[in-house]
């Protein structure tokens, strides 16, 4: 698994949901399975979105950032960093209930 922290030349509300719609267009599904897009999170600090993917070996990796270079174009503010996961030591899980509105 690797963290792909990712900073864009746009930061307003409009152009990050275009941004994530981009993500989730071009990269849902993976043709040769070598890629799993796990998570997309917006963040608020160094970065402007974090994804986090697992994927079959280091040259597929590669390939996928290549690929999300192609695609994000000028959108990308500088290179993409990257984490890779070795182990996982401990995972929490958050659950939470989305409080219904009430209608009169």
């Amino acid at each position: 698994m690797s963290l792909l922290c990712i900073r864009t030349n746009y930061v307003d509300n409009d152009e990050n949901i275009n941004i994530v719609d981009l993500f989730e267009k071009n990269f849902e599904k993976d043709e040769n399975n070598e890629t799993i897009m796990i998570d997309i999170y917006e963040s608020y600090g160094i970065y402007d979105f974090v994804l986090t993917v697992a994927t079959k070996d280091q040259s597929s990796l590669r390939r996928y950032i290549n690929k999300l270079k192609f695609v994000m174009g000028e959108t990308l503010k500088e290179d993409i960093d990257i984490v890779n996961i070795s182990k996982v030591h401990m995972k929490n899980e958050i659950s939470y209930k989305k409080e219904k509105e009430v209608i009169q």
